[in-house]
């Protein structure tokens, strides 16, 4: 079933809202595939899970482009939502 305006409204709200973290708090610059390839490995359970947050929502440990960042994951809207400041503690 095709989503509708809204859930794609906010869809990508949350992924610009990710892209743009990424870029502040660890100088990486993701594109919308580069964003769907860390949404991948996170749901194919390549990265390690951190922290149990609210809200059905996780914090992982990803490397890309040779960094280690945290990310949080919604469960509930299947989508990486913001990536957290290194040395973020939980």
């Amino acid at each position: 079933m095709p989503r509708s305006p809204l859930a794609d409204f906010l869809f990508n709200s949350r992924r610009l809202h990710a892209i743009q973290r990424a870029k502040q708090r660890y100088g990486v610059q993701l594109d919308n595939n580069e964003y769907a390839y860390l949404n991948a490995r996170i749901r194919k359970q390549k990265c390690p899970r951190v922290a149990d947050l609210p809200d059905r929502r996780a914090a992982y440990r990803i490397e890309f482009k040779g960094r280690f960042m945290l990310a949080v994951y919604s469960h509930h809207e299947h989508q990486l939502i913001t990536f957290l400041p290194p040395g973020h503690r939980f």
